[in-house]
Formats: structure tokens, sequence, C-alpha cells
């Protein structure tokens, strides 16, 4: 054996009771620092589900009027962030917060990869397109003997 086995095999078995002013003590400081949340936002990238009102439902005009409220807070979140906020909130939203549209606009040519073909994939299209030609050509000779 080890010493750090004899040292865990000589160690007293837990106390019930320091685990639980363990726990109670947790608990309290969750408790003190729990704070409920009453402040909600849409999210725009979830599909909002919207059901139609019955026919025989008369709405009360105290919801026609916060409907406004509603919409503004909908295009609200909507807006990017630089339009929504003076400085960025967090670190990952720093990178390229300084950046305008005009210079996303520009393309890099060090970047920019065009799609190209080899000779025998260029071949491969050419022949295919023959042979569906063919396929056509011949399709409408069958239907005209028939």
């Amino acid at each position: 054996m080890s010493s750090q086995d004899k040292a865990a095999s000589s160690r007293p078995p837990p106390n019930i009771v320091h685990q639980n002013a363990i726990h109670a003590e947790t608990v309290k400081k969750e408790m003190r620092n729990q704070q409920i949340r009453t402040t909600f936002t849409f999210n725009p990238q979830k599909k909002q589900e919207v059901f139609a009102d019955k026919p025989n439902n008369i709405t009360p005009s105290v919801f026609k009027k916060n409907s406004t409220d509603k919409e503004v807070e909908l295009l609200k979140a909507t807006r990017k962030p630089k339009e929504k906020y003076p400085l960025p909130l967090t670190s990952s939203q720093e990178y390229g917060w300084d950046i305008e549209d005009e210079d996303l606009k520009q393309r890099s040519d060090v970047m920019h990869k065009p799609k190209e073909s080899c000779e025998i994939t260029r071949f491969m299209s050419e022949y295919w397109k023959h042979q569906s030609q063919q396929r056509e050509q011949t399709g409408n000779a069958q239907n005209v003997k028939k």
C-alpha cells in the first residue's frame, strides 16, 4: 500500500452533522443571491406561434394599447447589436465592433477562391449533356413512330 492509501483509510468517516451544516450554508447563499427575472424579451430567431382570436371574443381596450409596445419590443429585438447598444457588451462583440458595412463589402483577393473545374470534370459534363440529348432525340423518334 502506498502512503496515500494509508492516509485515506486512516481518515475518519464524514460527519453528517457537518455535511448538513455545509449544505444549509450553501442554500442560504443561493437564496440570498437569487433574483427573480421579471423582464422578458422575444427571441427573433424563434418562430412565434400566432393564433387567431375566437370570433365571438372581444378584446378589452387595455390589451390593444399594449400591442404597440409589443411591436416596438419585437422591432428592437431584430436590430443589430451595434444599433441596440452604444458599446459592446461582451468581449466577443469587441472583435469587429468598429468595422463598418462598407469594409465588409470589400472582398479580399487573398481569401477569394472561385470555383474551378478540372479538364476531366468539364469533359464528363459535356458527355452527360450529350447523352441526355441523345436520349431525348431517341425518345422523340420512338414517340413519333407510335
